[in-house]
């Protein structure tokens, strides 16, 4: 169980580490566009300004959310990090052996990285902004593109929210299953799908480092199945 533990530990150390990098990279993109624009006065500068300067704070404001995201996903790790190691001080007693399984559990499950792919969703529509403030700086002010730009801006951070609300939903509903994306589309569309033999079979006899054998989930289970 110890090895086990260990190799986890490397595991989660890895990830908290890429976590700061991504945290770094969130923060070093608006970091660099508000550089350009507040240095020397350019052609290209003034054009991007008179496109819509809220494609720049948009864009940067869901950059700074990414990194507070990803930060946020180190931090639970870590904890997960502190809470193993802290039941491995048990000794190996066997309410140690437990709680380092209980930890990581909870580390491995999707509930936990929810944080991960709002990191992802909210950098994706920073850089989304940054990509149309550049591509509508070079067209004019007053063109029906740029007029169209400005009018349906305010659908880029709904459709990000709206996006996180699923993750958020899918990652806590299905927590333990191997798929959890293939599972909520296939509940979702369930009344839709033919009925096989195996229809409604939820769990699987595996090997279990606990007792031999063990019950495993391979699908969400609705409460009071």
């Amino acid at each position: 169980m110890a090895t086990d533990t260990k190799k986890y530990l490397e595991y989660l150390d890895k990830e908290m580490t890429i976590m700061g990098i991504l945290s770094a990279v969130a923060i070093a993109a608006p970091a660099g566009v508000l550089n350009v624009l507040l240095g020397d006065k350019n052609a290209f500068k003034d054009q991007l300004l008179a496109a819509g300067p809220f494609f720049v704070i948009f864009g940067s404001v869901s950059c700074v959310l990414a990194a507070l995201a990803f930060y946020g996903q180190r931090s639970r790790l870590a904890w997960h990090y502190g809470q193993i190691c802290l039941a491995e001080s048990l000794d190996g007693s066997v309410s140690g052996l437990v709680e380092s399984e209980k930890y990581m559990r909870g580390a491995d499950s999707w509930e936990t990285w929810v944080r991960y792919q709002w990191g992802f969703t909210t950098l994706v529509t920073g850089f989304a902004y940054y990509i149309t403030a550049t591509f509508f700086a070079l067209l004019t002010p007053n063109s029906h593109l740029a007029l169209a730009a400005k009018i349906i801006h305010p659908a880029f951070p709904l459709l990000a929210a709206a996006v996180a609300v699923l993750q958020w939903y899918v990652y806590k509903q299905y927590s333990f299953t191997e798929e959890p994306w293939d599972d909520f589309w296939s509940d979702v569309f369930h009344p839709f799908q033919r009925t096989f033999p195996h229809d409604g079979v939820y769990a699987r006899l595996k090997e279990s480092p606990i007792s031999g054998v063990g019950v495993f989930a391979i699908r969400h289970i609705p409460k009071g199945t």
